[in-house]
C-alpha cells in the first residue's frame, strides 16, 4: 500500500492516548501524565471528548495567570480548538492539515466527532513513514538476494509433439 494512502487511524491506534476527566485538578493531571510519560492527554466529560491538555498549557495558562494547580480543573485550562481529522483520512491529509494549522499534533476521531481515537504527533507520522520504508527496504533486499542467487523454481510445461 502506498504510504501516503495509509489511514491516520492506524497510527492513532498505536499512540495509546492518555484520557483524563476534566474535573480533576491540574496538579493531579500532571502527576498522572508523569507516571505515563505523556506529553498530552485527551480530556473527557464522562465518556465524551471535550478537549486536550498539553504540558504547554500549564505554562501558558497556569503559570502565566498565577492560578493554583491544586484548585484549577482541566476544564478551566484545556485547549478546545485543536486540529482534528477523521479516522479514515489518509496520513497525507493529516500531515497537510497539521502544516496548515502550524500544529505538531492532531486529534483523530472515529465516526462521531466525540469519540477520540487518539492524538497523533508529527513525529509519530515520521516514525511510521520510516518504519514503512524500512519494511519496503527489507522486502526489496529479500527479492534482490533471491535474484542474485540465480535459483529458479520455474517448472517447464512446454511439450514438443
Amino acid at each position: 500500500m502506498c504510504i501516503t494512502s495509509q489511514k491516520i487511524g492506524s497510527i492513532a491506534r498505536k499512540t495509546h492516548t492518555l484520557r483524563l476527566q476534566g474535573s480533576i485538578n491540574v496538579l493531579t493531571a500532571l502527576e498522572i501524565m508523569d507516571m505515563y510519560d505523556a506529553e498530552i492527554a485527551g480530556i473527557e466529560c464522562e465518556s465524551s471528548f471535550v478537549g486536550i491538555f498539553h504540558r504547554r498549557d500549564f505554562a501558558k495558562n497556569i503559570a502565566r495567570d498565577r492560578l493554583d494547580p491544586e484548585n484549577t480543573t482541566l476544564y478551566e485550562v484545556m485547549t478546545l480548538d485543536m486540529p482534528s481529522i477523521a479516522y479514515d483520512a489518509t496520513i497525507k491529509d493529516a500531515y497537510e492539515k497539521m502544516l496548515a494549522c502550524h500544529a505538531d499534533y492532531i486529534a483523530v476521531f472515529e465516526e462521531n466527532e466525540r469519540a477520540l481515537c487518539g492524538i497523533v504527533f508529527l513525529s509519530d507520522l515520521g516514525n511510521d513513514v520510516i518504519q514503512s520504508f524500512e519494511k519496503i527496504r527489507a522486502e526489496n533486499e529479500i527479492i534482490m538476494d533471491y535474484i542474485r542467487s540465480g535459483e529458479s523454481y520455474a517448472i517447464a510445461t512446454y511439450k514438443r509433439s
